[in-house]
Parts: structure tokens; sequence; C-alpha cells
């Protein structure tokens, strides 16, 4: 019974290891969608050249823990932005959504600081995704790679800019302050960026 008992303990401690280790990789794991996407805007654009910019993002996760935004890239030459969010499928249950499905992400650009904001609202420019692709993985986590068009930018004018991913139900407008669920700063105003370097899969994609 002794040797039950202890056998018994130590096959629920490896458990509980093995789960602990599971939930710390899973948490960790941003390999999905990391890499920069050749749309058909920048390989219009690809022979005259093109500038992406890239960085590291200082919040890791968003203001309430719903969502993190990660694998950031600006084209200067298209006005495109491209990143990726990841989020707990339970985001349905914290923002009162029948499901996922019912959640929309917006882009906000603005210049000022957001020390004017009141009643929940996020001023700015907002953008819809034109483009939206989707993973799920883990049987926890649900990915979406999105890609917003018309930011026309310059690299420098971009660097001036606050950038924020925003959540919301997806039949909200811009103006629906109430249904903005959870936000995330991808780009503080004089944040360095840095160049993404195309790689020779990339050329060969945007040379078709």
């Amino acid at each position: 019974m002794k040797k039950f008992i202890k056998w018994f303990f130590i096959v629920m401690l490896i458990l509980v290891i093995g789960f602990l280790i599971f939930r710390i990789f899973s948490y960790e794991d941003k390999s999905v969608f990391d890499d920069f996407e050749v749309t058909e805007a920048s390989r219009g654009a690809y022979e005259e050249g093109l500038n992406v910019l890239t960085l590291d993002l200082k919040d890791k996760h968003s203001d309430n823990g719903y969502f993190c935004a990660y694998s950031m890239f600006y084209v200067e030459e298209t006005g495109e932005l491209q990143v990726t969010v990841r989020y707990n499928k339970s985001a349905a249950k914290y923002t009162d959504r029948a499901s996922t499905d019912d959640l929309d992400f917006r882009l906000m650009v603005r210049k000022e600081d957001d020390s004017d904001k009141k009643d929940g609202r996020y001023r700015g420019t907002y953008y819809a995704p034109v483009s939206v692709e989707k993973k799920s993985r883990y049987g926890i986590y649900e990915y979406r790679k999105l890609v917003f068009e018309g930011l026309d930018m310059t690299a420098e004018e971009f660097g001036g800019n606050n950038v924020v991913v925003v959540m919301t139900d997806k039949s909200a407008s811009d103006t629906d302050y109430a249904l903005f669920f959870d936000r995330q700063f991808v780009h503080y105003a004089g944040q360095p960026t840095g160049t993404y370097d195309l790689s020779k899969s990339d050329r060969q994609e945007l040379e078709k």
C-alpha cells in the first residue's frame, strides 16, 4: 500500500510538472504567423524597392490581457501594416460573446498621446483589416494574421505615431466605444524601428 501511494504521488507530480511545462511552452510560442507575408500590393511595388520596417513590441500583451500582438511589419511604399494577434478561446466568455468569431480587431493610429482618453474612447484614425488568416493551436489559442492597408506614411511619419491594436465586436463601428474590449500599443511615437531584410524565399515570392 505504501509503495502504491508513493508511486501515485510520483505520477501526479510528473503530470503536474508536465502540465506546467506545456502551459509555459504554449504561452511563449509565437511562431504562428511570425513571418512577413508577401501580398499583391508588395509584389506590385517590389521592382521599385521595398522598405519594410519591423520592431520589437514593448507591450507584450493587451491592457486587460485578452490578447497579445506580435510580429509587426510596415511597408512604407504600400502603406501596408501586418501584425499577428493571439488570444485564448476564453476571450469570448470574458467579452460576453457567443464565440470568438464575434470578435474583431482594428488598427488605430494617432499622433498625440493618450492622455485625453475619456469614457473608454480610443481616439485616432481606425483601419479595418483587408485580409485575415486564422489558425488554432494547442486547443487553447487562436491566431490571426491581420493585414491593414491605406496607412500611407513614410518611415519617419510612422515613427512619430502611436499605433494600437484594438479588440472589438465585429459589428462595432469606430465610435461604438462600449464594444471596444481591449487594446495593445504595438508602437509608441519615437520608438526606434528596424529594417526587415527580405529573405531569399521572400524575394522569390515577390518576383512571381
